[in-house]
């Protein structure tokens, strides 16, 4: 075997070291049984239900693991979480009922984002040991590790939004086309995602400038993707037999009680750099430190991906991704309250643009040395 072929192997086994050394780390998240009388004195004493001066201020893991066992169990989805559709809780409560944990299916959730993250390498920059590389700095970056072991909606959503996303770009077929659909579908059924409007409009977009002989193949998908979405309220449409009618009604009042959240401009670039969030939802200001998803390395990755431009051959699938980076980033800064969690749509290509970025510098060092 050569040389080359030995670090790839060895790469490959660090990251799956690293991996299983993770979730052992924290083998108490995904061991401990859920305790459903817990999470209900928590849901029916916090700002949920009493307002403010509630006995707890419950946060979205502790609502969302409650949510899960309520809807799992035949609750009403426009009763508990309403802001958020229920395709992801319903997978929480899954995992409550097959595991006694609501952690454990987060393992699954990983394992597909890494995969994802390889495939887009091989697709982007043709490398096998830059897809490696990229999950060895993901399985070291806190960030990930947080989002592998916590119980919210940003690491499912994203996982089934980038193999969407994947299945698009290497579709030649109906069948790939549909697929890609489905998981789109289900990407935006798992956690309210407003900015896949902006990305489905880029997608049909592209299809007409760079594939247009697909163009009416992928149009013909489409409503796929909102079938999905409406399937995923079938106890709204079963157990209270509503129609098709008072479903938009309730959309539309979700979009509207959603249109009163806060935008905090500029908030997710304290959290790159400083591993801070500025506090938007009490009256007395000041912020909050992520220390437990947060490291050097964040803002080191994010930086070099970016500074990658400069860099990588400006082929044209790597220019269409840092196009998809630069725009949801512009989006995160300037339309949202800025929490990290907006990024993990996106972390696999600042792990993939560093870990290229990283090699080519490399080689180009080697180089240098051997003249």
């Amino acid at each position: 075997m050569k040389q080359q072929q030995w670090i790839h192997v060895l790469l490959f086994l660090l990251m799956i070291i690293l991996f299983f050394f993770q979730l052992y780390r924290h083998r108490e998240r995904y061991i401990k049984p859920y305790d459903f009388d817990y999470y209900a004195d928590q849901y029916l004493h916090s700002q949920y239900v009493e307002g403010e001066g509630s006995k707890y201020i419950v946060s979205d893991y502790d609502l969302y693991s409650f949510a899960g066992h309520y809807y799992f169990t035949g609750g009403e989805v426009s009763r508990v979480n309403f802001e958020n559709p229920p395709l992801g809780k319903y997978l929480l409560g899954l995992s409550i009922y097959l595991f006694n944990n609501q952690v454990v299916i987060y393992i699954a959730y990983a394992l597909l984002y890494l995969w994802i993250t390889y495939k887009f390498g091989i697709l982007l920059l043709k490398r096998f040991d830059i897809g490696i590389l990229a999950l060895v700095l993901l399985v070291i970056d806190p960030y990930f590790l947080h989002a592998m072991s916590m119980p919210l909606l940003d690491l499912p959503m994203a996982t089934f939004f980038l193999i969407g996303l994947y299945l698009f770009t290497t579709a030649r077929s109906m069948k790939w086309y549909v697929l890609s659909s489905v998981f789109f579908g289900i990407s935006i059924a798992t956690k309210f995602f407003p900015f896949f409007a902006v990305i489905l409009l880029c997608l049909v977009l592209y299809q007409w400038r760079y594939r247009r002989q697909h163009f009416w193949t992928f149009i013909l998908t489409l409503p796929i993707i909102f079938l999905v979405y409406i399937a995923s309220f079938f106890e709204f449409f079963i157990n209270r037999q509503q129609d098709l009618v008072a479903f938009f009604q309730y959309q539309w009042w979700v979009i509207r009680w959603r249109m009163g959240n806060p935008i905090v401009v500029g908030n997710i670039l304290n959290g790159i750099f400083f591993g801070r969030e500025k506090i938007w939802w009490t009256e007395g200001g000041g912020y909050v430190f992520w220390t437990e998803e947060w490291s050097i390395l964040m803002p080191i990755t994010v930086i070099t991906a970016f500074a990658s431009i400069f860099i990588l051959e400006k082929k044209h699938l790597y220019k269409l991704f840092y196009g998809y980076v630069v725009i949801f980033m512009t989006y995160i800064i300037f339309l949202t309250e800025g929490g990290l969690k907006y990024l993990a749509p996106l972390y696999p290509f600042f792990a993939l643009f560093t870990a290229a970025t990283l090699i080519k510098v490399g080689g180009k060092l080697t180089r240098y040395k051997r003249k």
